[in-house]
């Protein structure tokens, strides 16, 4: 199940409009909503997840991928070769550490992390940004539009479900409408009325257009900013010359949006559609390494903001049923529909048997923060064969 089918689910048990972007943005809200309770609320194992890294010679600091949420504190250890388990330190303690020996070198014995917001690279030498969207926008045929009107209808059938929600624009227009409801591959509703010159034969753009993208960094030394309008699928390129980038944001889209260099060799932040700016997770070692090595750790992985209707739910297909369940009684409350006791009783089976499933699965939920622990976090994770003493 990806997640249109899951809100289409809801709307349709509800009797609400799948077609009109006020209700299936209401019906996105409360799917993300859903997701996360159940993803957050009884830490289940299969949030749970390996990963690497492969240390490089004199870097004592690693980006994560976006998708780590949490790190297993007592996870970090070395390879086969030198088998050894690294020692986590709060930031505190661990800063403190770094700064009496930072020259030191050699196989890493303790590490830290933090989250930070920024980008996913940054720039190794000056350049302008360029960005775009993956969702190719569509310009096929004409428009015709009426001044004070909210109907807008296609030459030929260019429209689909998918498209409510996006952004519209008529050519010589400076004013962006949003697709608002979708009535067939012809016709649409705006969210508000159009305010341009009627015309029946009007060239138009459907698509990532409109929204803005804000790069901060630094422009000739001093810190700056620019914003950037996304053009659909055809590449924008800003006007400053960036010698460091510390922020990428965006607005929602539903297109990935790249941002890269202007050689275009050198991406600084992907963004999924629902993702408005990027959060990693940064690791430090110390000592800093002196050579090669694997080091093994454990995650907890976060679950992303879906917005796309292909975008892929991480729950096991098992449970699939429980967030349909919930959500359909959430919609049905919103919209004062009747919600039977055989639906509550059901999906308070499904939820029981998730729970069940959970504790099986060999993770205890939370154990309450230590003195000194990590200020990331209110919990830490452990493995049922750790000494929870």
């Amino acid at each position: 199940m990806n997640f249109g089918q899951l809100i289409r689910h809801g709307l349709n048990k509800a009797e609400m409009n799948v077609n009109n972007l006020g209700e299936l943005a209401l019906a996105r809200q409360e799917a993300n909503e859903v997701i996360s309770m159940y993803w957050y609320k009884f830490k289940p194992n299969f949030r749970k997840d390996s990963a690497t890294i492969s240390t490089v010679a004199s870097t004592g600091t690693y980006l994560l991928d976006k998708s780590y949420d949490e790190m297993v504190r007592h996870s970090f250890r070395g390879p086969s070769g030198n088998p050894r388990r690294l020692s986590y330190l709060d930031p505190v303690a661990f800063y403190r550490k770094v700064n009496d020996n930072d020259t030191t070198t050699g196989y890493p014995l303790y590490w830290t992390y933090n989250k930070q917001l920024g980008v996913d690279a940054d720039l190794t030498s000056g350049s302008v940004i360029k960005i775009s969207s993956s969702l190719a926008s569509v310009t096929t045929g004409t428009v015709k539009v009426t001044d004070g009107m909210r109907d807008i209808t296609f030459s030929i059938g260019v429209l689909t479900p998918q498209s409510v929600g996006l952004k519209f624009l008529v050519d010589s227009d400076t004013q962006y409408y949003q697709i608002g409801e979708y009535i067939s591959s012809t016709r649409a509703r705006l969210t508000e009325r159009f305010r341009g010159a009627s015309n029946t034969t009007a060239g138009y753009t459907i698509g990532d257009i409109g929204i803005e993208v804000i790069i901060s960094g630094v422009v000739g030394g001093q810190d700056d900013t620019e914003t950037l309008i996304l053009n659909g699928d055809s590449v924008v390129t800003g006007a400053k010359t960036f010698t460091s980038v510390k922020e990428i944001t965006k607005g929602e889209t539903q297109g990935r949006v790249t941002v890269t260099n202007n050689a275009a060799d050198e991406t600084l932040a992907t963004f999924a559609p629902a993702e408005l700016e990027i959060e990693r997770v940064q690791v430090k070692l110390w000592p800093t390494p002196s050579s090669v090595e694997v080091l093994t750790y454990d995650f907890m992985k976060h679950h992303p903001i879906l917005r796309y209707d292909a975008d892929r739910i991480l729950f096991p297909r098992r449970h699939h049923a429980l967030l349909k369940a919930e959500l359909e009684i959430r919609l049905k409350d919103w919209a004062e529909k009747p919600i039977s006791p055989d639906l509550r009783s059901t999906r308070d089976t499904l939820e029981n048997d998730f729970v069940r499933d959970v504790n099986g699965l060999g993770l205890e939920t939370v154990v309450q923060k230590e003195e000194g622990a990590s200020s990331f976090g209110d919990q830490y994770y452990y493995d049922h064969d750790e000494d929870l003493g």
